[in-house]
């Protein structure tokens, strides 16, 4: 099973609303198996690349205006994992 489809099964099978410390755990599931979908980082003009994530700065300041992405960064301090293609 892919981690998409089991964020479509869970979803599809949330407990009703009385269910809430349930559908926290079910929450807290379902955000940690986004983050093993590899995505993008935020790449805009000079500024540096960004976590889609948390937000988290992966590039490196080179004091001239330009940033070096980090690359070989294949997974976010937050667990997010990156897509650098």
């Amino acid at each position: 099973m892919k981690e998409t489809e089991a964020i479509e099964a869970i979803k599809a099978n949330y407990p009703p609303e009385n269910y809430a410390l349930l559908r926290e755990a079910l929450d807290l599931a379902v955000n940690a198996l986004k983050k093993q979908i590899p995505t993008k980082p935020i790449k805009k003009s000079w500024t540096p690349t960004r976590c889609p994530s948390c937000g988290e700065s992966l590039s490196e300041d080179c004091n001239d205006g330009y940033y070096k992405d980090t690359e070989s960064m294949k997974i976010c301090d937050c667990g997010q994992r990156l897509d650098w293609t």
